[in-house]
């Protein structure tokens, strides 16, 4: 490949981003959509099964398993503690669920929050995994 083609394909790069950031309340409604939900699942299934797919999850995983060692860690005693303060309430719906309370990070790891317990927040499964990593 000579300078040409690599610079081409830098670009192309550039102002696929740029068209996406520009975009992105556009595209989110059209996956939100009944009808293109079905399609966005099978494509990203099809994309997770291929090889690029596979090699791109192996890498996720492992920054997120460096990430976890790096940033920090807390004990069972803190979540213990932070479950007595929680009276087992999920701090989003503000339903009682008991011991039944999931760990959750209020600042994710992969938006550079940190694994220590200042970070930590109990919530029911539910509230959770609704969250997803904003």
């Amino acid at each position: 490949m000579n300078m040409k083609e690599i610079s081409k394909k830098a670009t192309a790069k550039t102002n696929l981003q740029s068209w996406r950031e520009k975009n992105k309340p556009q595209m989110k409604k059209w996956r939100d959509k009944p009808q293109n939900k079905a399609k966005t699942k099978l494509r990203d299934k099809a994309y997770k099964q291929s090889p690029k797919g596979k090699e791109l999850n192996k890498i996720t995983q492992h920054k997120r398993r460096v990430n976890l060692k790096n940033a920090g860690s807390y004990t069972i005693e803190e979540i213990n503690k932070l479950r007595r303060l929680s009276f087992g309430i999920c701090l989003k719906c503000l339903k009682y669920f008991g011991d039944d309370l999931t760990i959750d990070h209020i600042k994710p790891i992969s938006k550079g929050g940190d694994n220590t317990i200042k970070n930590i927040q109990l919530l029911c499964k539910s509230c959770n995994s609704s969250k997803g990593a904003k």
